[in-house]
Formats: C-alpha cells, sequence, structure tokens
C-alpha cells in the first residue's frame, strides 16, 4: 500500500489514494492492456500530439478505417489469448474511426449534480471524461 504523489491537484490526490486502497491490482498477464499514461494537465488533443511527437509516431487523419491500431497482431498475444477476443472487438481496435458513439442524455435530477461535479473537479481540466450535463430530449446524440 503507498501514498500517491503529493505535487499534483488536490482531487488527483484524493482519486489516486482512493484507486490505493479500495483498487485491485492487475495481474502481469494483462500488460498488454496498458497503453500510455496522460500528464495532470490534460490528456485531449494535445496530449496525443505530444506524445506521437515523442514515441515518433504519424497521424494521420485522412486514412479511411482509422484505428488505435493497425492490426491485432501488434499486440502479439498467444493464440490462446487471441480465442478469447471477438471479432466486433478485433474490428474496433483495428477500425476505430468507423464507430461513433451516440447518446441520449436524460440526467435523474439526484445524480445530476455528481455528473457537474465530475466535470468541474475533472472533465473541464483534463479534457476526458465530458458527460453533457443538460438534459437533450428527442435527440440522437
Amino acid at each position: 500500500m503507498g501514498i500517491a504523489i503529493l505535487k499534483q491537484d488536490f482531487q488527483d490526490w484524493i482519486t489516486q489514494q482512493w484507486v490505493i486502497f479500495f483498487g485491485k491490482k492487475i495481474n502481469n498477464s494483462s500488460k498488454w492492456l496498458l497503453g500510455p499514461f496522460g500528464r495532470t494537465n490534460g490528456i485531449g488533443s494535445q496530449f496525443i500530439a505530444q506524445l506521437a511527437k515523442e514515441e515518433d509516431l504519424i497521424i494521420d487523419n485522412h486514412k479511411k478505417n482509422r484505428g488505435l491500431i493497425q492490426s491485432i497482431k501488434q499486440l502479439n498475444l498467444s493464440k490462446e489469448d487471441s480465442k478469447k477476443l471477438s471479432k466486433n472487438v478485433i474490428d474496433f481496435y483495428e477500425n476505430t474511426s468507423n464507430y461513433d458513439f451516440d447518446l441520449k442524455v436524460d440526467w435523474n435530477p439526484v445524480f445530476k449534480v455528481f455528473g457537474k461535479l465530475l466535470q468541474k473537479l475533472f472533465s473541464n481540466r483534463i479534457e476526458q471524461l465530458n458527460v453533457p450535463i443538460k438534459d437533450i430530449e428527442n435527440s440522437r446524440s
């Protein structure tokens, strides 16, 4: 059990302490799930550009059927692990740009305060977890 790094925003420190105390360690066999870690100043498009530069990667916004990875084979999974993946999961990772995520938002008033709190404490600052707060009626997204 450890203590989170003190040199960070208070809400991040609290979140990390929560994970340290109540979280569950993952085993090394799930290492292929780990990706790059963002910094505390945001993990939006600026982070992606910075990561691409550091890792000598190319961001190609013009190619059709762009994925998080070019091929699932890049993960060097064992045959046993490969068989566990559904074709839909593989397609998502290899063709991520073909997927849309649409939401119809209708907050329960009791929980809406937690959505606003999430937005205020984290979403706006780190450019992630951007949950729509306003109720959207008769909308696809």
